[in-house]
């Protein structure tokens, strides 16, 4: 017989997005008279692929033609929209609901450098993707700071920084 491995951190991440969950429906303010439209954060996620940037945020039951906006100020991607109700129930009626219904925005903070007129959109199952080209101040750059030690002479560590750094290092040490 093989003994499984108890990991308390499986339990843990399921409960915690649970909880998330839960209290953002208790906290979250009704936007009519109603127990079932709220005001809610869709999920995101943002990640490099190759040379863009993209955006994906998960809208289900969402129209994006009528019911989605989406602009960029500055570095914030500013998302919002709202999700109807597809149907009437009468609240005697309902045995369950678990969706939620009403107004959303999801400010989204991007790196510097986004050129708006490069942002395209599109909607595929209940999926809004938003592409960008990466900024060129995103890539990987490497920066020598001098350190000293008491009255020694300086020693220079390698970070993550600008161009610039560099330059204003070799002034200073060389």
């Amino acid at each position: 017989m093989a003994l499984l491995r108890w990991n308390p951190f499986d339990v843990m991440t399921a409960w915690d997005r649970e909880v998330q969950d839960m209290m953002g429906r208790a906290l979250a303010r009704p936007q009519t008279g109603t127990r079932t439209e709220w005001s809610w954060q869709p999920r995101s996620e943002v990640f490099k692929e190759d040379d863009k940037l993209v955006v994906r945020v998960e809208l289900p039951g969402v129209d994006p033609q009528n019911d989605v906006e989406i602009e960029l100020d500055g570095n914030v991607l500013r998302i919002r929209g709202q999700r109807s109700f597809d149907r009437e129930v009468n609240e005697e009626d309902m045995f369950l609901s678990e969706r939620i219904f009403g107004s959303f925005t999801r400010d989204l903070v991007l790196p510097e450098g986004i050129d708006p007129d490069q942002l395209s959109a599109a909607y595929d199952s209940g999926v809004l993707t938003v592409t960008m080209p990466v900024p060129s101040a995103l890539g990987p750059k490497t920066r020598r700071i001098p350190v000293t030690n008491g009255g020694t002479a300086p020693t220079a560590i390698e970070t993550g920084g600008t161009e610039q750094g560099e330059a204003a290092d070799s002034a200073t040490t060389g």
